[in-house]
């Protein structure tokens, strides 16, 4: 997930849907969305 900020050059919650968006692309669609975000919110913070 770091790793994938990082590509995208995201720095803020408000580009989390970006983010969310390309994780579930790469990691395929049986991610679980809410840790997922749950993970993504404390990375961006």
């Amino acid at each position: 997930l770091k790793q994938l900020i990082e590509e995208l050059g995201v720095s803020s919650l408000k580009e989390q849907g970006l983010v969310m968006k390309e994780a579930k692309i790469k990691l395929g669609a049986s991610v679980d969305g809410k840790r997922l975000n749950l993970a993504l919110k404390e990375l961006l913070q």
